[in-house]
């Protein structure tokens, strides 16, 4: 079984939290991020769970 350590992350400009309690990857709130990606602009969701891969996005991001 793996063992994971669950990050806590804010900006290091003005100190808001990126973390979003609303949505949930890995079952853990997400480190949600604006991105940009083929000339579209949308959200990432990243889990917070040092290690994992896992995400959600609203655009394709490949």
């Amino acid at each position: 079984m793996y063992s994971y350590i669950s990050l806590e992350v804010e900006c290091p400009i003005c100190q808001k939290s990126l973390m979003d309690k609303k949505k949930l990857v890995d079952e853990m709130p997400s480190i949600k991020l604006i991105v940009s990606a083929n000339g579209s602009k949308g959200i990432i969701r990243l889990s917070s769970f040092y290690g994992s891969y896992n995400y959600l996005a609203d655009i394709d991001i490949t």
